[in-house]
């Protein structure tokens, strides 16, 4: 393991971060935002200048990224952009603690949603702006590292889902990732473009259109007001934020083959087969119930609204949903951890894994039949063995001994059990509202604004190995990864 070449490329993300700065530094300049202006300044320039000195004090780095490099690189990178994206938020507000600071940062780049700000309209435009992109940033990181490294890594059964946007023409995997990202980046920003002028259209002011497209296509869940979507008037703005919500949990690797091919790579998906489904379902079991409970209070449209929300791990409300409060906490959190699919921007389990698993289930109980018949397994197209499972199972172990563990810690650190493994949950499968729903629903517990200095930092830690999948953290803490 060469380390000269990680500090390199390291240097390249930093500067990612620096330039994406630009954006709410003019937006500052332009509303005479003189505090936010001189803090975005200063955060631009010390970015700039520690990308800029990484890459030339190891510029002359005679290798490239081995694969094996990969993955200290990925988590030491997402671990630094957190940092300096926490720059803006500590600066603009010095009495603010850098460890909220640094909690907001961390969950916008991993798109979770979590907030420790108790009120946003006194907080300076810029730096809502920022959260927004820092969002968009996280979500199309995910969709290229889980692309580049997580499925030609195998992680968790994303083998299955190698496609065009994981292949290149060169064997360099930096090269690859660069090429991969290009690839993305392309669609990723055309949806963002195209969302922008349908939810403006639709009667969203352009500074609030701006920041909810940016958090609804990275399924991220900031809200850039006070009063969150209820501040926006008629179904026009919450259909077209839940038509990108969809988007932004579906792979991004069948949004490129609809490129090529058209809508019939949609149907030959199963995981937009699966997405659609459970959020059918899910609404109209959740529908049917509320009209039970409360005849005369269900609304299909919020309840469907609510659902992909939660599936997409986005985890917005369209309004004060009276509904809510007659929903079990456990089937809100239960669809949040399900999550959207694999090489998208949502978080959580991921539909393919979900999928994989029922599918195993059902044939383990063919076998109580057969139990010397040959049952093939298939996913779409595809056909998969006995060691993909084994992938899929292991990530789901340890996925769920993270969620306990995390709930323990939580416990241990004095917030009740309850809340505790559903703040572990949200913050595990970076849906991080989701966690403010279940109180809504009925769960007592403190906000994540109100948790300890050191439950936050716990938090931080969830929502980095979240969006770094489990098993790449399991990974670098092996000390056979370090010694080859």
């Amino acid at each position: 393991m060469v380390y000269s070449n990680i500090l390199h490329a390291l240097g390249w993300l930093i500067l990612v971060i620096a330039v994406a700065m630009v954006v709410p530094l003019i937006f500052a300049f332009g509303t005479a935002d003189a505090k936010a202006f001189s803090a975005f300044s200063l955060s631009f320039l010390f970015t700039l200048f520690s990308g800029g000195a990484l890459i030339m004090a190891f510029r002359d780095t005679g290798a490239s990224l081995t694969k094996r490099d990969l993955l200290p690189f990925v988590a030491a990178g997402w671990t630094v952009m957190s940092f300096f994206g926490a720059l803006p938020f500590f600066t603009i507000h010095p009495d603010a603690s850098f460890t909220g600071a640094v909690f907001e940062s961390v969950s916008g780049i991993t798109t979770t949603g979590a907030t420790v700000f108790e009120t946003l309209d006194d907080k300076s435009r810029a730096l809502i702006l920022w959260r927004a992109l820092l969002q968009w940033l996280g979500g199309w990181g995910s969709v290229f590292l889980g692309a580049a490294v997580f499925a030609s890594f195998g992680i968790g059964g994303m083998s299955l889902r190698l496609s065009p946007l994981t292949r290149g023409e060169t064997t360099n995997p930096l090269q690859r990732l660069r090429s991969t990202a290009t690839e993305i980046g392309r669609i990723y920003t055309t949806l963002t473009l195209v969302g922008l002028l349908v939810v403006w259209a639709s009667g969203v002011p352009a500074f609030d259109a701006i920041c909810l497209t940016l958090s609804a296509v990275s399924t991220g869940g900031f809200v850039p007001t006070d009063a969150g979507l209820s501040a926006y008037e008629g179904v026009a703005p919450k259909f077209w934020l839940m038509v990108l919500m969809c988007l932004g949990a579906i792979s991004f690797a069948t949004h490129r083959q609809v490129v090529r091919t058209g809508l019939r790579a949609v149907r030959e998906d199963p995981e937009v087969l699966y997405f659609f489904n459970l959020v059918l379902a899910a609404s109209l079991v959740i529908w049917f119930v509320t009209l039970i409970a409360a005849p005369g209070h269900g609304d299909i449209f919020s309840t469907l609204f609510a659902v992909i929300s939660l599936v997409s791990t986005t985890g917005w409300l369209p309004h004060e949903a009276a509904w809510i409060e007659r929903t079990s906490p456990v089937l809100l959190l239960g669809l949040a951890v399900i999550g959207g699919s694999t090489l998208s921007t949502a978080g959580g389990l991921k539909l393919l894994r979900a999928g994989l698993l029922v599918k195993q289930s059902g044939k383990e109980l063919q076998r109580l039949v057969y139990p010397h018949g040959i049952i093939q397994s298939r996913f779409g197209d595809r056909t998969f063995g006995i060691q993909l499972m084994k992938s899929v199972w292991a990530f789901f172990v340890v996925f769920v001994t993270a969620l306990g563990f995390g709930g323990i810690v939580f416990a241990a650190m004095g917030i009740d059990m309850e809340p505790a493994f559903a703040a572990a949950l949200s913050l595990l499968a970076n849906v991080g509202p989701a966690y403010d729903m279940a109180r809504l629903a009925g769960m007592d517990g403190p906000s994540i604004h109100d948790f300890s200095t050191l439950a936050k930092w716990w938090g931080i830690i969830i929502m980095l190995a979240g969006r770094l999948e489990l098993v790449l953290v399991l990974a670098l803490t092996n000390r056979a990864f370090w010694r080859g």
